[in-house]
């Protein structure tokens, strides 16, 4: 999938969410990157803060812990479906699972910088984005 299939998926599983105007989707998708994952990558491990909340493109994750030295896999996440260690992500704090791809897996991203950065740029609408975003 090319870059702008791929923003344009993206736009429609998040504004299952929040919706944008055309203005606020141009300044939006400024702040959004893609990267690929190789099978077996780890997106985030424990005791990692995740700082990014991923879209995923094409390819598949799982979520998974080690306990008594067994992996204990708890969810997938598919084609056009976000990723990310959420509780992690939302709270700055390390993680305690791992996030890895069953598979080359090409996502989306928006690092939390960016978010946090929105209330900085002087465009109404982005900042009233960022209080519906944070609510």
């Amino acid at each position: 999938m090319d870059t702008l299939n791929a923003l344009n998926t993206f736009r429609e599983q998040i504004e299952k969410y929040i919706v944008f105007n055309e203005a606020e989707w141009i300044v939006f998708q400024q702040h959004l990157g893609f990267r690929r994952l190789k099978k077996k990558q780890n997106f985030t491990e424990p005791d990692l803060v995740c700082t990014d909340i991923g879209f995923i493109v094409s390819g598949a994750v799982r979520y998974f812990y080690i306990k008594d030295g067994e992996e204990i896999t708890g969810y997938f996440s598919f084609e056009n479906e976000f990723v990310s260690s959420y509780k992690s992500f939302l709270t700055q704090s390390p993680g305690i699972n791992y996030v890895q791809a069953l598979e080359e897996t090409r996502r989306g991203r928006l690092e939390i910088e960016t978010i946090g950065g929105f209330g900085h740029v002087r465009y109404d609408a982005t900042a009233t984005k960022k209080v519906r975003f944070h609510s």
